[in-house]
């Protein structure tokens, strides 16, 4: 209040001087005035004293206020909560109090990250982003000072900056991380086959990266759709903007001002930062500007990279000319990739040849990678409502405006399956015509969805919700934009091509294509160059899952699902087989089946559905069942009875006769009735007197093997040691260096019981079975020991 100088110059306020109001009003009040401590805030931190106490909490609810009276202004959008400064990047506690009680406004602090000096300290479950931005104070108000006076030249790096600069970062890298450059050709999505590399290498490497030279600006920060892709598939949790350069308009305004050196200075620094602690990074390229393949071929010089092409059928000319520009450069060009060959292939890989070109991989055409599917579609329709059904990932293969009365558009339904149907609001004698016929057996060609336009919240028909709602049976979409149906047809038709972490069957499709037509060592020199993945220790969830899909695409087992009857199961092997993991069969009821196919919409082509009542080798299992337990007085009439009726005994028996590899069963039967049929036909391994199981949990630190958590409630001394001996071969076979703990409610030898000296005399007996077999370190298993110090290091 400036009154309040004017009171303290009066003779009523003492009539002080101006230096004595000065130190009045800057050093005696604030901070050092109610906390009688200090005006750094730090210190007052730091004490106990009441008074200091007392001056925190009222700054603290300052903040609160100023805090609040934004989000009122902003009307709840806000995007994130940022703390930085002196105060803001050393205090916890303090943005912890801050932020107190604010999770009804989708703001909540990971209390966690908070303390661990982290720069996203947000909660999973924050709507806004909570950060801590370290600044430098004094050197932004200096730059901002200088700029503002305009008192010094603007700064211009040396022309030869970049060349010494790329010279010495080259042995940097070369002595900390291996890197791989990836230009795509003009007009082609490459984020699909960046993310399938990046597959392959993280399940060889440990310690795996991707980074963007120039980023995409975002609507919110530097959100880059690639870098988020990669971020969530990969579960990368590094800052994002370490994962980038510098962003489009950053790189267009150096560039503008002359500054090309101080641009790829700038985007070597952030790569070397970020590479640091990498054994592989991929460096993702972006296109911008008109001479884009000469600042892609200078970067990945500056990089020490060499590069990889990649572009779409037709291209490879352009490949040839784009390889050369980046030879001219001095960067070794390691090969071409090339996407959506729809001919030969040996005849692609002739003209790479050709023109001195290794191809890294020739991939098929795959229609559903070219085309977006109804959930994208409802990204690309901003503020898109889905009224009914479940926006996922069927494809969209053409679009169709309903502008036609009902009779004549019935003309054009189509016998294909993929069509997008727009339509306005207003026409519920159309939208009704549509639901009905999707509804129908004689309509081959089942809808993509259904897009209505022109849609305003709270004033539909309310007839036509009251319909919607009641359509479970019915599984198609059912989408609502407020836009109209040309702004809408025209959206979704110019938006590009893309992939979300959510685009989980484009994602696997991608990944099995590379599966089969990747050069192997072509990854292989990468993997040797960065030193490879050590030998033992904990295995990554998604390492592991990786190198399963892999050697099941490999293998190519037959796996019987005996459960065909339940929905659930049905889903399962059609992710299966699109996911190419696996050959199928579906044992239960055809019709029930099919039915629970159409409901999910589901694609079961190269699925077996068999009908065990009616399957052509039915009297082959039946005699081979009556063989089995002739001698428990089982009649052929049983047997087949069995056979028709129970359909694990249909499963184990397809496996027994090897028509079958394995059988997934148990959604709808209990453990022991899917145990059952096995014990009694297969048998037990020789040498083994008891059944466990084995969980594999996928865990954020590794993957561990539970057993025995559902069979054995109270297991011998001798079966305990079984169990142990059976989960570490089982873990060995499934590339895990077994280290087993044998658990109790005491570890070591701080308590006594029966139980405990039951779990001693098993891993006894566990470590003498470990060293006459050989197949690990018999102290590799100990015992007994809680479940915390077994996972926990520091306990």
């Amino acid at each position: 209040d400036p009154g309040i100088f004017t009171f303290l110059s009066e003779d009523g306020g003492g009539g002080a001087s101006i230096e004595e109001i000065d130190n009045i009003l800057n050093k005696q009040s604030g901070i050092l005035g109610l906390s009688g401590v200090s005006n750094d805030f730090r210190e007052v931190s730091k004490s106990n004293e009441e008074d200091a106490v007392l001056a925190r909490d009222i700054f603290v609810q300052r903040i609160r206020k100023y805090l609040g009276a934004y989000i009122v202004k902003l009307n709840g959008d806000v995007d994130a909560v940022v703390f930085t400064g002196g105060i803001g990047e050393n205090d916890p506690s303090l943005r912890s109090d801050v932020l107190e009680g604010l999770e009804s406004l989708g703001i909540k602090v990971d209390s966690a990250k908070n303390a661990g000096g982290s720069v996203d300290i947000g909660a999973a479950v924050s709507k806004t982003k909570v950060m801590v931005i370290p600044t430098n104070e004094e050197l932004s108000i200096s730059l901002q000072a200088v700029e503002a006076a305009d008192v010094l030249p603007k700064y211009e790096a040396p022309s030869t900056k970049v060349t010494k600069a790329a010279d010495s970062n080259k042995a940097n890298m070369n002595d900390s991380c291996r890197s791989l450059f990836v230009h795509g050709m003009e007009g082609s999505y490459v984020a699909d086959e960046e993310l399938s590399l990046m597959q392959r290498f993280s399940s060889r490497l440990e310690r795996v990266g991707y980074f963007r030279c120039i980023a995409r600006d975002g609507p919110s920060n530097h959100e880059d759709y690639k870098i988020t892709l990669m971020r969530e598939h990969f579960n990368l949790d590094c800052d994002p903007d370490m994962m980038f350069g510098v962003t489009v308009k950053e790189a267009m305004d150096k560039l503008a001002r002359g500054q090309t050196d101080a641009l790829y200075e700038r985007i070597l620094d952030k790569y070397l930062a970020y590479s640091a602690d990498k054994d592989f990074v991929l460096v993702s390229n972006s296109k911008f500007g008109s001479d884009s393949v000469n600042f892609a071929s200078q970067m990945a010089q500056a990089l020490g990279a060499p590069a990889l092409l990649i572009g779409d059928h037709g291209d490879e000319g352009e490949l040839a000319v784009v390889a050369e520009e980046f030879k001219k450069a001095s960067v070794d060009v390691a090969g071409a990739i090339v996407s959506g060959i729809e001919g030969e292939i040996k005849e692609v890989r002739t003209e790479l040849e050709e023109v001195g070109l290794n191809a890294v991989a020739l991939l098929p055409f795959e229609e559903k990678l070219y085309k977006k599917t109804v959930a994208e579609c409802v990204r690309i329709l901003n503020g898109a409502k889905v009224l009914h059904g479940n926006a996922g990932e069927g494809c969209v293969k053409r679009i169709k405006v309903f502008t036609q009365q009902v009779a004549d558009f019935m003309d054009h339904l189509d016998k294909e399956e993929g069509s997008l149907i727009l339509t306005h609001i207003s026409r519920v004698d159309a939208i009704m015509a549509m639901l009905l016929a999707m509804q129908s057996l004689n309509v081959p060609g089942k809808l993509a969805g259904i897009v209505l336009t022109g849609y305003e919240e709270g004033k539909m028909n309310p007839q036509l919700s009251y319909i919607l709602n009641g359509l479970d049976h019915v599984n198609v979409p059912v989408i609502a934009t407020k836009d109209d149906t040309w702004t809408t047809a025209n959206a979704i038709k110019e938006a590009p091509v893309f992939l979300t972490s959510d685009s989980v069957e484009k994602i696997s499709l991608s990944c099995a294509l590379f599966d089969q037509h990747l050069d192997d060592e072509f990854v292989n020199r990468f993997v040797d160059d960065a030193g490879g993945r050590a030998s033992g220790g904990d295995i990554g969830p998604k390492l592991f899952q990786h190198s399963m899909f892999s050697k099941a695409r490999t293998l190519q087992k037959t796996i019987v699902l005996p459960e065909g009857d339940d929905v659930r199961v049905v889903e399962a092997a059609s992710i299966l087989t699109t996911r190419k993991l696996c050959k199928v069969q579906l044992v239960g009821t055809p019709s029930i089946i099919k039915g629970h196919a159409s409901k999910l919409g589901v694609d079961l082509e190269g699925v077996e559905v068999i009908k065990p009542a009616e399957y052509k080798e039915l009297d082959l299992l039946v005699d081979s069942l009556h063989k089995a337990r002739e001698k428990k007085g089982m009649t052929k009439i049983e047997a087949r009875r069995l056979l028709t009726e129970d359909v694990n005994y249909f499963g184990t028996l397809m496996m027994h006769l090897d028509k079958a590899d394995g059988m997934v069963s148990g959604a709808a039967h209990s453990s022991a009735n899917t145990i059952r049929p096995a014990l009694q036909v297969i048998k037990m391994a020789p040498g083994a007197s008891n059944v466990s199981s084995t969980f594999f949990m996928l865990l954020q630190d590794g993957v561990k093997c539970f057993g025995d958590c559902a069979l054995n409630v109270d297991p011998s001394a001798e079966q305990l040691s079984e169990i142990a001996v059976f989960q570490a071969k089982m873990a060995i076979q499934f590339g895990i260096s077994p280290r087993v703990a044998m658990l109790s409610y005491a570890t070591g030898d701080s308590n006594s019981g029966e139980l405990i000296d039951k779990v001693i005399k098993a891993t006894k007996l566990a470590r003498g079975v470990a060293k006459s077999e050989g197949f690990m370190d018999p102290e590799m298993i100990e015992g007994p020991l809680q479940f915390d110090a077994a996972v926990d290091p520091a306990v």
